[in-house]
């Protein structure tokens, strides 16, 4: 969890460092820019939590259940309950992402990955004899 200081900054100043953060992101364009700046800037736990956080909101969107989401992504449901809340308050951010994403159709592309982790404890697509042979690669054909 992160630590925030129990010594408050005066409103005006946190506001303007705020400001200036949002404007650095926004002034890096390209990629290789963002990946070397976050890379400095945050930790590989901060990296992790942020890209599961964006997880949530694309499985959210796509209606996948609380408890199929904690368990592909090691998350909470209270986490998941969260991201939910903040989708449900506002979400300007998620929507922008979220049209974003399946602009560039980069959203089916995360999914399909989620979909494999997905599948090693959400029930079989059919039922009867050899349902679980997905498990061992093998295939019913």
């Amino acid at each position: 969890m992160p630590h925030v200081s129990r010594h408050k900054l005066e409103k005006r100043l946190l506001g303007e460092m705020q400001e200036r953060f949002i404007a650095a992101l926004a002034d890096l364009s390209a990629r290789g820019e963002m990946d070397d700046f976050l890379s400095d800037l945050l930790t590989a736990t901060e990296k992790v939590m942020l890209a599961k956080r964006l997880a949530i909101v694309l499985m959210l969107d796509k209606g996948y259940p609380f408890q199929i989401i904690s368990r592909a992504l090691k998350v909470s449901e209270a986490t998941i309950s969260v991201m939910r809340e903040r989708m449900d308050k506002g979400g300007r951010g998620f929507d922008l992402v979220l049209k974003k994403l399946k602009r560039e159709q980069k959203i089916d592309r995360i999914l399909a990955l989620l979909d494999r982790a997905i599948r090693v404890f959400a029930m079989p697509p059919i039922a009867g004899k050899g349902r679980w042979r997905f498990l061992s690669g093998v295939s019913d054909a």
